[in-house]
């Protein structure tokens, strides 16, 4: 049950000895029944008795074993109904339209991570791995992203937001211009002609911000624009990328020793629930960058030194879901509450490799095509 020699996670000292290492895993798992069975009656027979595992290196274990492969996916999704959403942005000072609350609702972000070797084996989650950002609205990817060596790609589908019910009347007749728009811009145009078609596009990586504004005009993302962490931070996938390792350090690290849940085990064979007391600044600070594209503000510095309740399920030994109580995670406090869920598996539901066909696409470009639409206004 230890770790093997030299695999260490990525921005972690290598343990002390005894200690116990290796990470995390998602929904989707295949495992057989009773490997877990088998073993520990091979080491019964081979070494005495079996060591006692506490619940922490339980927690430990199912994190570390997520890294374990090349690639591994986290989904994000807001656990509740439109009229929760809303009332939970209201409560935390980021009101929201009964429209855009239904989107959010519906919402869903997908991120995968990859690398040439297990992800464990690395010493941190920098360029070299290959980051893709799916944000999904019911059925449909709206946003498309990736993250690969010193390129970013990004693909906008303003042709299906458009056909979205939760929109307001102002909101779909401007997506109806972007629209247009794509189908009146010059041949000079031609790379914003792409994006707004639902085409990949190549950004120069430290141009990232200067997009920021037309991911969220021309897809409606549902971000605030003149937030620091606003549809600029999408298109940056340094903190996407830590989010594994730091969900992992406040778990390891700084949470409260695990207790069953209630409901005990259930779920299936091989399952077990577990709820863990983390400090809700620590929390805040590493699911910011993940609630951000769901159109959740989350102010780290404003929230209060206290704990939060998670609730984890822990399925053939692999951490698969982790929910808690975003409310907890403001200043507000309050009763209106919206779980904030978490799904985990190994493998990339994404590709994170290259798109075959992208063009390049400058800041400018975005302007120009802007200015036009502005002048030439939209088409009769």
């Amino acid at each position: 049950m230890r770790l093997a020699a030299g695999m260490r996670f990525p921005g972690c000292r290598r343990p002390a000895t005894g200690s116990r290492r290796r990470l995390p895993g998602p929904r989707r798992l295949r495992a057989g029944a009773t490997c877990g069975t088998v073993l520990l009656l091979a080491a019964a027979v081979a070494c005495g008795p079996p060591e006692q595992v506490s619940s922490e290196d339980t927690v430990e274990h199912a994190v570390d074993k997520l890294t374990r492969q090349p690639s591994a996916t986290l989904f994000a999704d807001l656990d509740g109904s439109p009229a929760e959403v809303r009332a939970f942005l209201e409560n935390a000072g980021q009101g929201a339209s009964p429209q855009r609350a239904a989107r959010l609702a519906e919402s869903e972000l997908t991120v995968a991570l990859g690398a040439d070797v297990p992800l464990e084996e690395l010493e941190s989650y920098d360029s070299r791995t290959r980051l893709a950002l799916s944000l999904n609205l019911g059925d449909k990817d709206i946003v498309n992203y990736k993250s690969v060596g010193d390129a970013v790609y990004l693909r906008l589908q303003p042709r299906e937001l458009v056909r979205e019910a939760h929109l307001d009347p102002r909101e779909r007749r401007q997506l109806r211009e972007v629209v247009d728009l794509a189908d009146r811009l010059p041949d000079s145009l031609r790379s914003v002609q792409r994006l707004l078609r639902g085409g990949w596009v190549r950004l120069d990586p430290d141009d990232y911000r200067d997009f920021g504004w037309a991911v969220e005009r021309f897809a409606r993302l549902p971000l605030d624009g003149d937030e620091a962490r606003g549809a600029g931070s999408v298109l940056d996938g340094t903190e996407l990328r830590e989010l594994l390792s730091g969900l992992r350090k406040v778990l390891v690290e700084h949470g409260d020793e695990p207790r069953p849940r209630a409901s005990g085990r259930g779920g299936g064979t091989g399952t077990e629930r577990l709820t863990v007391g983390l400090p809700a600044r620590e929390v805040a600070e590493e699911l910011a960058p993940a609630v951000a594209p769901l159109g959740v503000r989350l102010r780290p510095d404003r929230v209060p030194d206290r704990r939060v309740t998670a609730e984890l399920t822990i399925r053939r030994g692999v951490l698969a879901g982790l929910t808690l109580d975003l409310a907890a995670l403001t200043d507000r406090g309050g009763s209106a509450h919206l779980p904030l869920r978490l799904r985990f598996a190994t493998g990339d539901a994404l590709s994170v490799h290259r798109p075959s066909k992208s063009y390049e696409l400058e800041p400018q470009d975005m302007l120009a095509a802007f200015l036009y639409g502005t002048v030439h206004g939209p088409a009769r």
